[in-house]
């Protein structure tokens, strides 16, 4: 069950609706999309002919104009299948034995048991959090939402991230608040693409550092063996002179 989470949350959602994967289709950056998402992002395309990836911005030549006739990612589409079949386990849990989730909070992204929605519903803080059953979830009849309503414009998700105030904001703030010199609007998608690739990079920097430091300690452990032991046969050889010297 923790498998599957795993798959479904992270493997099987589609970067623009955040949704599990509909008709998954493959771009030539290996990124994928459910074809709806392709279709509609084609629309706002100048020639049509061609798709620009929502994450990387490659571009992929769509036949006839066609998102139909883009590939297919199969694979994808039979875990997508699988996974409407399962119920996931609760992702709030800090035990080993998860239990199965009975609901899912669009604004934490978390999956509660029947225990934590308890405590999730006591809790102030998020009492305002929008809180919906996985029978719903599971049915199609309510979509996992991945992105926080914008509290000024509660009706659009918070689909953009602005560089220099360092906040999630929607399309209208984007044009209302955000266009002065200095910030720089990204899309939330890329934002935290490149904010995984940044702790990739931070994590391969601490392993090196830490494979380093390991091999200090090493060294200094195999110098202090080295004295350690010196001081040793300097004691003998003291011991010895000053027997022979008694000895004379």
């Amino acid at each position: 069950m923790a498998t599957f989470h795993k798959i479904s949350s992270e493997n099987l959602e589609c970067p623009v609706c955040r949704t599990l994967f509909n008709q998954p289709k493959s771009l030539t950056c290996s990124h994928i999309f459910c074809k709806d998402c392709l279709q509609r992002i084609l629309q706002t395309q100048p020639s049509r002919q061609t798709i620009k990836c929502p994450v990387c911005r490659q571009e992929t030549p769509v036949p006839s104009g066609d998102v139909s006739k883009l590939q297919t990612n199969v694979p994808v589409n039979s875990l997508v299948d699988e996974v409407k079949t399962k119920n996931p386990v609760c992702t709030v849990c800090e035990t080993d034995g998860k239990q199965p989730a009975v609901s899912y909070c669009q604004d934490c992204g978390k999956y509660m048991c029947e225990s934590c929605e308890k405590g999730h519903k006591n809790w102030k803080l998020v009492s305002n959090h929008k809180v919906v059953a996985m029978s719903d979830v599971l049915s199609g009849k309510v979509p996992l939402e991945r992105r926080r309503k914008c509290k000024k414009h509660p009706n659009d998700d918070e689909e953009y991230f602005c560089t220099k105030c360092r906040e999630y904001i929607c399309s209208k703030c984007g044009l209302v608040r955000h266009l002065q010199a200095g910030h720089q609007i990204k899309e939330a998608a890329i934002h935290e693409e490149n904010l995984k690739e940044n702790i990739k990079k931070l994590q391969d920097r601490a392993k090196s550092q830490k494979t380093a430091i390991g091999n200090h300690i090493d060294f200094i452990k195999t110098q202090r063996n080295e004295i350690t032991n010196m001081m040793r046969r300097l004691n003998d050889d003291i011991d010895k002179t000053y027997e022979e010297c008694m000895q004379l």
